[in-house]
């Protein structure tokens, strides 16, 4: 679902709470950046497997990526990019049920 120019996602919402220097930190990776794009305006929580595959996708030139390159993307994403982006309040992660939203 796409919000409209004028409308302000939840994600925007959730930003405008962080300092310049915060949100400059947190978008300064590129699969950070990646996942926000996968999981921002989404009604439901997606799974840990489903965002690597998208980002591995997106990062590869590969038609499709291999299971190694998706397993390290997941790797990457549950040990450094996914905290982060929940701690600054940006994501919800369970590490227990591998849940995004």
């Amino acid at each position: 679902m796409a919000s409209s120019p004028n409308e302000p996602t939840a994600l925007a919402a959730v930003t405008s709470e962080l300092s310049a220097n915060e949100r400059h930190r947190l978008l300064s990776a590129e699969r950070r950046r990646l996942t926000l794009d996968v999981v921002t305006n989404r009604s439901t929580s997606v799974s840990l497997d489903a965002v690597a595959r998208v980002v591995a996708d997106r990062e590869t030139d590969a038609d499709v990526p291999d299971d190694e390159t998706v397993e390290r993307v997941a790797i990457s994403l549950h040990h450094v990019h996914l905290p982060k982006l929940h701690d600054a309040g940006v994501v919800e992660y369970d590490t227990e049920t591998n849940q995004i939203a």
